[in-house]
């Protein structure tokens, strides 16, 4: 079971920066930061440090550094937050930009793009700071979030343990709703890190996205 929990843990290390880096490159050239800002390319060479460092992040797990490899990938987490921050304000400071037949288009695409960035971009955030994946004994004693299963008595899931999928649905629920609904944030990091998650998607669906259906309409 231990095996198997560790070999799913390394397809998601691989799994989820890779779909950061195709997000990112799936934006349109009017929001790349390489264009607006060409002393910081954060737009091309944090997505390649990403899929570096994730891949060296896998290795460490299937070896057993589960400690190191979660440091490491935390940090890569830290500077893709900033990323994201800056990308999302600046948008909103040159949505003047997006005018024309097809601005409305770009505008829209790089908005609900930034918004699928949002939600897995957190959704591994929750995962490596609260699964129990990243402890020497495989479970945790002091976590950051609670499910249901973990609330409840429930038969057939008295020994669950929240998996990727869980924290998807976590960042999910944010970036619709935002709040975690039926999960509590149980320490102060972690609603801290709702908060922001909310916020940008909250900017990103009202702000950037109402302005696109104007333009369109």
């Amino acid at each position: 079971q231990a095996r198997m929990t560790r070999k799913r843990a390394v397809i998601a290390m691989l799994a989820i920066p890779l779909a950061l880096a195709l997000t990112n490159l799936l934006l349109s050239d009017s929001m790349q930061l390489a264009r607006l800002l060409p002393a910081i390319p954060f737009s091309y060479t944090l997505p390649a440090i990403g899929l570096v460092l994730s891949s060296i992040c896998a290795l460490l797990l299937m070896i057993g550094k589960t400690r190191i490899a979660r440091h490491a990938i935390l940090i890569c987490l830290v500077f893709s937050t900033i990323e994201l921050a800056s990308k999302v304000t600046l948008l909103v400071l040159n949505i003047a930009r997006y005018g024309g037949d097809t601005g409305g288009i770009r505008l829209l695409a790089d908005s609900v793009l930034l918004w699928i960035y949002n939600m897995n971009l957190f959704a591994m955030i929750y995962w490596t700071l609260d699964s129990a994946l990243w402890t020497p004994t495989g479970k945790r004693e002091r976590r950051h979030f609670f499910f249901p299963q973990q609330l409840s008595s429930m038969p057939g899931y008295e020994s669950w343990e929240p998996n990727l999928f869980a924290y998807i649905y976590l960042a999910f629920t944010v970036s619709t709703t935002y709040g975690p609904t039926d999960m509590p944030a149980a320490s102060a990091g972690a609603r801290l890190l709702v908060m922001l998650q909310a916020l940008i998607a909250l900017i990103l669906l009202t702000v950037t996205i109402a302005r696109a259906v104007s333009i369109l309409g």
